[in-house]
């Protein structure tokens, strides 16, 4: 696949957020950790299914803090927060944007987020890092790709058209509007972001035994 495309910029990462419904009794990350400890298998996390990067995200914290969890798989994340909401799991690693509302009405408590440094999209959240759980980075992402054989002026003329647009303040207001940040990058920056995220994921899901079957 790889091969059918050429990388132009990366445009945007949005990283998840660490939530409990409003009467749960976890406060903080290490309240769901040591009960992970002391009740193996007792604690619930939502996903949107296997091999989302809720999931991924979720798998990446069990092994980072030595414990064992139980992903719920639902056909979508809005099914999750639903059942979030309900109390019907105990936690979830949700996507920025369907949870941002219930935690400002305050339905839902965010507990961390998954960027590797605050992000001023909410910036009252710490990340994982802070909280002594170094490495759990898990951020969604968009980029432009272009077909394979595309002419470099092209690829260069896209880019520069790229590095406009993506400083434009009304865009980046809206994608913040989204929950996601807007940026832009170098070919050579975007590959090697890739290829980190490819190296660092395809790890947890051999380990873990995800598959979307």
């Amino acid at each position: 696949m790889k091969k059918d495309f050429i990388g132009v910029s990366l445009i945007a990462t949005g990283p998840n957020i660490l939530a409990v419904p409003e009467n749960s009794p976890f406060r903080t990350v290490s309240d769901i950790v040591n009960r992970a400890k002391s009740k193996p298998g007792s604690v619930t996390f939502g996903t949107s299914g296997p091999g989302a990067l809720n999931h991924l995200a979720g798998e990446l914290m069990m092994r980072l803090a030595g414990v064992q969890m139980v992903g719920v798989p639902y056909k979508g994340g809005g099914l999750a927060v639903n059942d979030l909401l309900a109390g019907h799991i105990d936690m979830m690693i949700s996507d920025a944007l369907p949870v941002s509302q219930h935690i400002k009405s305050g339905r839902l408590r965010a507990l961390a987020i998954t960027s590797e440094k605050r992000s001023a999209l909410n910036p009252d959240i710490p990340t994982f890092t802070e909280l002594g759980m170094a490495g759990l980075v898990a951020e969604n992402w968009w980029a432009v790709y272009l077909p394979s054989g595309t002419s470099k002026p092209v690829v260069d003329q896209y880019l520069q058209v790229l590095n406009k647009i993506m400083k434009d303040p009304e865009l980046r207001q809206r994608f913040g509007e989204l929950g996601v940040v807007a940026s832009v990058s170098s070919q050579s920056e975007l590959a090697t972001f890739v290829n980190d995220e490819e190296r660092k994921w395809s790890r947890i899901i051999q380990d873990a035994g995800i598959s979307s079957k």
